[in-house]
């Protein structure tokens, strides 16, 4: 059994990921404050925890999975994903795939200074994070983008962490909030369009096509569809393709069969879009497969 790692994240300052620790921080309670862009397919993240403290996660764009308490959930842009102090949670060996996000980690403890709020608000804030009713929450609108968004941009320029203390507690006072609706975020012609999609995930499946299915021009279908999904909907396609492409080679398809049951135009597209998604060719996937 792989060993479970307390993931502690260090200051970072990248092109693609930055991240603030409490140090860098100053404000009680928050621990990480981050942001980071994927704009390739990167190794799975490990089985780890966070000591004492929450993880929240605001996917931005993209399609990643997080895996707990031994469920997969499936997200996209809109979407929040928060793990409870101590919980165990990893991608279950499948690899972090293109996508932008930010996410904070918090010790939420009702007998300690949090976010320069009073003791009642704690308080509240810790019961209703206690009780969230699971850990995918979907989101509407911009709203969490842009308080995350602020909250970032002035903690990095570290001028006033009391404003940074501010939006980032409206922040989890909404996701607290959306954790309660039940509403379905798409509407419904984006929904068909997405099962549309998975029913001729074998075709060529053109961008016109599809937006024909759903009577939209296709400029419309390409705009609405990452509106509500965070990515294109050729990036879905191709996303949803490799997927379908992985059951194909397990069970035993050559890498040539895969890409044409799947109508790549050529093998050699095919693996660079498989690598794309899965940060390794179709055949390291075949090879390691062989291994387990």
């Amino acid at each position: 059994m792989n060993q479970v790692i307390n993931w502690k994240d260090n200051y970072t300052d990248t092109r693609y990921r930055k991240i603030l620790t409490s140090s860098y921080l100053d404000i009680p309670g928050l621990q990480v404050l981050a942001k980071q862009v994927r704009i390739s397919a990167t190794e799975s993240l490990p089985l780890h925890f966070h000591e004492n403290s929450y993880e929240l996660v605001y996917i931005t764009s993209g399609t990643p999975s997080f895996f707990v308490d031994d469920k997969t959930y499936n997200l996209c842009g809109g979407d929040v994903f928060i793990t409870q102090p101590n919980q165990m949670h990893s991608t279950n060996s499948v690899p972090v795939t293109v996508s932008e996000m930010y996410w904070l980690q918090f010790e939420l403890d009702p007998g300690k200074p949090f976010l320069h709020l009073d003791s009642t608000a704690v308080l509240t804030l810790h019961d209703k994070f206690a009780h969230i009713p699971s850990p995918k929450i979907s989101t509407t609108g911009s709203e969490i983008h842009y308080l995350f968004k602020n909250a970032f941009q002035i903690a990095l320029e570290g001028s006033n962490p009391q404003l940074v203390s501010q939006y980032i507690a409206l922040l989890l006072y909404r996701v607290v909030e959306f954790s309660d609706q039940t509403a379905f975020r798409l509407t419904p012609d984006i929904g068909f369009a997405m099962n549309y999609i998975l029913d001729h995930i074998t075709e060529p499946l053109t961008l016109d096509e599809v937006a024909r299915q759903v009577y939209l021009s296709t400029s419309q279908f390409k705009q609405k569809f990452k509106k509500q999904l965070g990515i294109s909907p050729r990036q879905f396609i191709n996303s949803q393709k490799i997927e379908y492409a992985k059951s194909l080679l397990d069970e035993g398809s050559s890498v040539e069969a895969a890409s044409n049951a799947l109508n790549f135009s050529n093998s050699s597209y095919f693996t660079s879009v498989f690598k794309k998604f899965c940060s390794y060719t179709p055949t390291e996937y075949k090879n390691a497969q062989k291994t387990i």
